[in-house]
Formats: structure tokens, C-alpha cells, sequence
């Protein structure tokens, strides 16, 4: 099974998001819903451009 780049990058985003959340002190806690959320949204649709 081959994963691309982009889905990487969103597990990435998706463990840094989590770890960041529970490690770190909760004054930025909006900055880490959007890393988690983008890290959900790469992993999920594995592209980042639109389809116009």
C-alpha cells in the first residue's frame, strides 16, 4: 500500500495537533483544533487542490 505525501503530512499534523493539545498549556487551544482539524481533512481527502 502506497500513501502519498500529502496524507503524511496530515498524520503529521494530526499527531503534532494531539501531542501539542495534551502536552502543552491550554492558552492555545484554538491553534490546535486547526491542526488537528487540517491534519483530519489531509489524511481524509489525500489531495489539497480544489477541483475547479
Amino acid at each position: 500500500m502506497k500513501i502519498n505525501k500529502v496524507r503524511i503530512t496530515g498524520i503529521i499534523l494530526l499527531i503534532v495537533g494531539i501531542t501539542a493539545r495534551f502536552a502543552l498549556d491550554d492558552t492555545y487551544s484554538f491553534l490546535y483544533g486547526m491542526l488537528i482539524g487540517a491534519g483530519i481533512a489531509l489524511v481524509v481527502t489525500g489531495k489539497i487542490k480544489s477541483p475547479i
